[in-house]
This record gives C-alpha cells, structure tokens and sequence, in this order.
C-alpha cells in the first residue's frame, strides 16, 4: 500500500496548492472581497500541504522501493493520457 499512499498523497498537496492559485485568480475577478470565506484558509491549508508533503517524504524515507514502484505506475499512465487525447481531439472540434 505504500505505493498508493505515496502518489496519492502527491496529488493531496498539490490540490490543496491549487487553492492559492484559484482564490487568487478569484479575488482578480470580483475585485478585493473574496466571494467566500474560509476559517483559517491560508494556515490550515499551508498545514495541509505540509502535511502531505511529509508523509511524501517520509513515505519515501522509509519504503523507497515501494515509492519507486508508484511513481513508475503514475508515469505510466502519461503515454496513455497522450495516446487517448490525440486519439480523441477530434470529436471535441466544432463541425462546420
């Protein structure tokens, strides 16, 4: 299991950094007000992220092998993913 919880929790803190990136390109569109709040935003996440990236590490610290296998799992799904989005472009194309 400690090749899923590895790239699993990858993909946690990467979400969680998405955050920063949307509420700012929010706070660009409706002006300074963000539209919502959440309580404790920018600490709880920036906790959240590091916590993630430490289970990351330590995931990989002490199961390196295991680490290495998931990681070659995920990567293995990139030629794939180019495979079916050159294979599916055209249906998404406006005919006419």
């Amino acid at each position: 299991m400690n090749y899923v919880v590895s790239v699993d929790f990858i993909f946690f803190g990467l979400s969680a950094t998405c955050i920063f990136a949307l509420r700012r390109q929010d706070a660009k569109q409706q002006g300074a007000a963000p539209v919502f709040k959440v309580p404790g935003h920018p600490v709880t996440t920036l906790l959240f992220v590091a916590a993630s990236w430490l289970v990351v590490i330590n995931t990989i610290y002490r199961y390196p092998a295991n680490t290495l296998s998931g990681i070659a799992i995920m990567f293995a799904g990139v030629p794939a993913y180019f495979f079916w989005r050159r294979r599916n472009q055209g249906w998404m194309r406006p005919r006419g």
